[in-house]
């Protein structure tokens, strides 16, 4: 997946680059994710249970963090 775009914040990039790689923040803002786990500085383990209707689901995987360049 990949991800663009811009977004006016009300923190300075230091503030906003913490809330981006601090796992419970991340899996705050992720609907359904009830886990997300570091595992590495650039690796996380996570899972997510979704409910539409009467169907449920769960999936779990991995998110690694690519080309990182803090401010």
């Amino acid at each position: 997946m990949q991800m663009n775009g811009t977004r006016q914040l009300a923190a300075t990039p230091e503030q906003a680059w913490q809330a981006l790689n601090d796992p419970e923040m991340l899996k705050a803002c992720i609907p359904g994710c009830d886990r997300f786990e570091a595992v590495t500085d650039l690796q996380y383990a996570m899972g997510v249970s979704i409910r539409i209707g009467p169907v449920a689901a769960k999936f779990s995987g991995t998110v690694t963090l690519a080309d990182v360049v803090p401010p």
